[in-house]
């Protein structure tokens, strides 16, 4: 009985190994899974059509430049002259300098500057405004298109540019404002500036015109007959092109 068990026990360590192995050997033929290569590599895309180039940025059109300024000029005497709105042709001249300054040369963008800082110490928004318009006249002076010399610069076309000085006695003057009347009764004004001189923005109708001046806020420098076109005694002739007026008031 005792060999017997010896021979059983072992037939069942043998198959104990056995199994083992067995197992074993599944475990080992069972090879981790490996990640499947694609042999395709990934292809990059070309796009044909080539990056856009970054335009260069185009210099500044002088001329354009210059009828954008007349626009402006000719906006802002209409709210002056026909609107009475001082402080608003101000502010349109204003923004209009602030904008193009940067398109401007270096000694340009300075008497901008210069202008700004003038504007800022006068009182009032008439005086702003003449004040502004010099340095806009300025730049469109220096932006003018080139014609050879063959062509006469005629601002305003067929109608004046009128420009001049008031003086009473001999002397400057200083503020007030002068008012033109055509023969059919219509009214165009511009202040007059502290050194006594004056500038309609707006083109005027070749013609005869009364002349009207007022005294400036809180002044009686001017006699009161000039106040009124029936006793002023003045009269212009406005004629095509710039011309410039002198006026000159006695006692």
């Amino acid at each position: 009985m005792l060999r017997t068990k010896k021979v059983d026990e072992k037939k069942v360590d043998d198959k104990k190994v056995d199994d083992k192995k067995v197992d074993e050997k599944k475990v080992d033929d069972k090879k981790p899974e490996e990640k499947k290569v694609d042999d395709k590599k990934p292809e990059k895309k070309i796009d044909d059509k080539k990056p856009e180039e970054k335009k260069a940025v185009e210099k500044h059109d002088s001329s354009a430049l210059n009828t954008a300024l007349r626009d402006v000029i000719n906006m802002g005497a209409k709210m002056f002259n026909e609107q009475g709105d001082h402080a608003g042709c101000f502010r349109l001249f204003q923004g209009s300098l602030m904008t193009v300054r940067p398109f401007l040369t270096p000694e340009m963008q300075k008497k901008v500057d210069a202008s700004m800082i003038n504007a800022d110490k006068l009182a009032s928004f008439a005086d702003r405004s003449f004040e502004l318009r010099k340095v806009l006249d300025e730049i469109r002076s220096s932006t003018k298109p080139a014609d050879g010399g063959k062509k006469k610069d005629n601002v305003g076309g067929d109608k004046g540019l009128v420009t001049g000085k008031l003086t009473l006695d001999g002397v400057p003057v200083a503020g007030g404002t002068l008012i033109l009347v055509s023969e059919d009764s219509k009214k165009q004004s511009t202040a007059i500036i502290p050194d006594g001189t004056f500038q309609f923005s707006a083109p005027l109708a070749p013609g005869k015109y009364k002349v009207v001046i007022e005294n400036a806020k809180d002044s009686t420098v001017i006699p009161a007959r000039y106040s009124n076109d029936a006793t002023s005694g003045l009269v212009i002739t406005v004629q095509a092109g710039k011309q410039n007026i002198d006026l000159s008031l006695v006692k």
